[in-house]
């Protein structure tokens, strides 16, 4: 949400440079220029609903329930278990870092689902004192040293607060386990 306001607040102000750049105006410029900055204030308030939305909908996100939905319908056709020790930590978390370990959770799938070539998918969330392990694991071609860093779960892992570690060769498959403190 932060960074789709920001983007879409510097592209307002570049219109509006824009339009200090231009000495005479058309009708024409000078409707395009307006019209561009009201689209874009209207598009940054629709996000920012959406956002709130989302996020007073994730303060009593069930992470097991959304997590076996999600795993459902991303892997249809793929033999899949998702094993959930204990949510006892994971109701500590806040909505936002909630938010973010689903939206790990579905990038980690997605990859699975575009690169993997897997039949099978094993799913762990374990629960520690103060911390949890999640690890998705596949059967698939495995990951590549080129296709290290995975950049979009590093992300994730660092909004979350955690540590990403990967781990897989051609034709034994790939792990992918996030280790982060639920607060």
């Amino acid at each position: 949400h932060d960074e789709i306001g920001a983007n879409l607040s510097s592209i307002a102000h570049s219109y509006e440079l824009l339009g200090r750049t231009i000495n005479e105006p058309s009708a024409l410029q000078k409707e395009l220029l307006e019209d561009s900055q009201k689209t874009l204030q209207s598009t940054a308030e629709e996000a920012c609903g959406i956002v709130n939305l989302l996020e007073a909908r994730s303060k009593d996100l069930s992470i097991p329930d959304e997590m076996h939905a999600i795993a459902n319908q991303m892997l249809i056709g793929i033999d899949h278990t998702l094993n959930i020790e204990s949510a006892a930590s994971i109701k500590k978390m806040n909505s936002k870092q909630k938010w973010h370990l689903l939206l790990f959770f579905k990038e980690a799938l997605n990859n699975v689902l575009k690169h993997a070539k897997a039949s099978e998918v094993n799913i762990d969330l374990v629960n520690y004192a103060n911390r949890a392990e999640l690890s998705v694991s596949d059967s698939g071609i495995g990951v590549g040293k080129d296709r290290l860093p995975l950049r979009h779960l590093e992300s994730r892992a660092r909004k979350i607060g955690g540590d990403l570690t990967v781990d897989g060769s051609p034709q034994k498959g790939t792990t992918i386990t996030l280790r982060f403190t639920p607060y």
